[in-house]
């Protein structure tokens, strides 16, 4: 089912409104001195998690990109699993100003928002999986679901090229899954 998903987004040419991240910054949603960013280091911990001075400083967080463990809060990003630049692109520059702080800010669907390496947040930027896909190959089938589905749930377009390299990411998969695991 959730392969079909991408049959469901709309075809696009994206839009060349303008960019500006600071429309998409991390809040407080709940008051509690504490903005998204520390908020999903803190939800993905499965460590001994050390907060000092409303940030977080240490824990125990596995990211899914690299397949590596990290222990320093530092060494992390909280990346906007589909790149706030790429959302804007897609559609979200229509949005208004609540619906992009929302964006920005989502604790509601799994991965929306993502702890990962910097090295890894850093080297994918704003790209899509046709120009940049995490080291670990075993990740690669759920980057592509979870990618798809938040386009889908944010109504965000796709555009032709990005359609047909997905196709063939899954074609790349289902080829890896059939002879290596």
């Amino acid at each position: 089912m959730k392969k079909l998903l991408l049959i469901f987004i709309c075809v696009s040419t994206y839009s060349q409104d303008s960019y500006n991240r600071d429309e998409y910054r991390w809040i407080d949603e709940d008051k509690d001195g504490l903005n998204t960013r520390m908020e999903v280091l803190i939800e993905e911990n499965i460590g001994q998690l050390v907060i000092s001075n409303r940030r977080v400083i240490s824990g125990r967080w596995y990211d899914p990109y690299s397949d590596e463990y990290f222990t320093n809060a530092s060494d992390l990003d909280v990346d906007h699993f589909v790149p706030l630049k790429e959302a804007h692109l897609s559609g979200a520059f229509a949005w208004d100003k609540d619906t992009k702080s929302k964006y920005g800010n989502y604790l509601g669907t799994p991965n929306h928002l993502i702890a990962v390496s910097k090295s890894e947040n850093r080297s994918k930027g704003s790209r899509t999986p046709c120009s940049w896909m995490p080291t670990n190959i075993k990740y690669h089938e759920e980057y592509v679901d979870t990618w798809i589905l938040i386009k889908n749930e944010w109504g965000l377009e796709i555009d032709k090229d990005e359609k047909i390299c997905i196709f063939f990411i899954r074609i790349k998969i289902f080829f890896y899954n059939l002879f290596f695991r």
